[in-house]
Formats: C-alpha cells, sequence, structure tokens
C-alpha cells in the first residue's frame, strides 16, 4: 500500500474526522496528523495499537519473556514516525472494523 492509499484508507475509516485544517489526508507524513490518527486507534484497542506498532518497529525484540517490554522498548515506541504510526493505527482500525471471531 502507497502512502497516499494508507491516507485515503485512514480517511475511510474516520471520515476525516478531526481534520479540517488539512486539505487532504496527511496521516503518513505530518506529525500532529499521525498522533491524531494514532490517538483515534488508542481509543478504539490501546492493547491492539501497541502490539501493532510494536510489529510494525520491530520492537518485539524489548519484550521479556513475561511480556513486558523493556523502558528501552518503550522509548523506541515513542519515537516512531509518521508513517510507522499511520500504519499501526490503520491495523488496528482495521482489525476493530473487522472482527475475527
Amino acid at each position: 500500500m502507497t502512502d497516499k492509499q494508507l491516507n485515503a484508507a485512514l480517511a475511510d475509516l474516520t471520515s476525516f474526522e478531526g481534520m479540517d485544517e488539512y486539505d487532504e489526508p496527511c496521516y503518513t507524513y505530518e506529525c500532529s496528523a499521525s498522533l491524531r490518527i494514532q490517538s483515534k486507534a488508542l481509543q478504539v484497542n490501546a492493547e491492539s495499537y501497541v502490539t501493532n506498532l510494536s510489529n510494525v518497529m520491530e520492537a518485539n525484540i524489548f519484550y521479556s519473556v513475561e511480556g513486558h517490554m523493556a523502558p528501552e522498548g518503550i522509548a523506541w515506541l515513542l519515537d516512531a514516525a509518521p508513517l510507522q504510526r499511520a500504519t499501526a493505527a490503520y491495523m488496528t482500525l482495521m482489525e476493530a472494523s473487522h472482527p475475527q471471531n
């Protein structure tokens, strides 16, 4: 999926809600827009979003055997680029809109 396709898909999933100041969806490259879509994904399913972001960023190496993330891993996730946040948000929102029972 291209950045443009990802931006359009996220706009469709959220009805471009809260993005009035932008002419077009820009979740993959605009920091404030990516933080907004991250916030939406966290509201929908925080655990899923963190898991998806960990996978996108290949941060799974920071998890302990018990399933806890080391502080270095958390810092790694906090430094996510807009494209990484947008990708994880897309995965989370798609999971929520198409639950697999």
